[in-house]
């Protein structure tokens, strides 16, 4: 983006503060921006807020849109291969390189310390539910591999 078309910080204030005093959900909103302006409609198919000429040309962005777009891509990252579980994977800039379940971000030794102040493997689930028992299996293997070394 050409930094003549940025939007300026004071600008998404005023949009935040806008919104902060009408209870309207943003994903409700379709907001349009034009160079460095943000506008949108004061309800849909009303007045819009903050132009000040008719015919201006805008890219429109539908909240909705963007809300419905985000929530596929959270549940896109929260899903593992097959192949990840039960393995332990370290990786440069995920968790400070620490030693990590493969396809989360849990640390194998936060596992290891409840198992133990002495949960068994269903407690430890419900602290992690994401984890399987062969993730559990890992990481304690991970961390008694840890502790010879």
């Amino acid at each position: 983006m050409r930094k003549d078309h940025q939007v300026h910080l004071s600008e998404l204030r005023r949009v935040g503060a806008w919104l902060a005093d009408n209870p309207r959900s943003w994903s409700d909103t379709t907001f349009y921006v034009a160079g460095r302006k943000v506008y949108w409609d004061a309800e849909p198919g009303g007045p819009r807020i903050g132009t000040r000429q008719p015919r201006q040309a805008v890219i429109p962005i539908a909240m909705a849109q963007v809300d419905a777009d985000m929530r596929a891509a959270i549940g896109r990252l929260k899903r593992r291969e097959p192949e990840q579980v039960g393995h332990v994977v370290q990786r440069r800039y995920v968790v400070s390189n620490k030693p990590v379940l493969a396809g989360t971000r849990i640390p194998t030794r936060p596992v290891q310390e409840l198992h133990d102040a002495g949960y068994d493997r269903e407690a430890i689930r419900r602290e992690y539910p994401q984890l399987t028992d062969q993730d559990i299996e890992a990481a304690l293997e991970k961390e008694a591999s840890r502790r010879v070394s």
